[in-house]
């Protein structure tokens, strides 16, 4: 469109010329953590509505671990965020990456 209108110059120096106008992005600060294989997971809990059991209302909980260095996720759905299913998503968890065998069944 601007050949057709006279400019003499190359695209790449065109556009060259319209990076220099063009508003600039933020820079954030952040921190970015690098880690090690089997250093760090993070785990939360989401809630995603409600079941209906009968005449009854149960909450429906997420139970979500991601390890840091690899990005692997693990979600298992429960009825509650009690304790033991807490505990029960990190033992699903370990055993579903294969990982739970060899940090506690290992002989000394």
């Amino acid at each position: 469109m601007v050949k057709e209108r006279g400019y003499p110059g190359r695209p790449d120096h065109f556009r060259h010329l319209v990076a220099l106008h063009r508003p600039r992005p933020k820079f954030e600060a952040y921190l970015r953590l690098r880690t090690l294989p089997g250093e760090q997971a993070q785990v939360d809990w989401g809630h995603f509505g409600q079941l209906e059991i009968g005449r009854a209302r149960r909450p429906l909980m997420a139970f979500v671990m991601v390890l840091a260095w690899s990005r692997m996720i693990f979600l298992r759905i429960f009825l509650d965020a009690r304790l033991e299913n807490f505990l029960r998503g990190h033992v699903g968890a370990l055993d579903a990456w294969g990982a739970w065998r060899e940090c506690c069944f290992t002989t000394i």
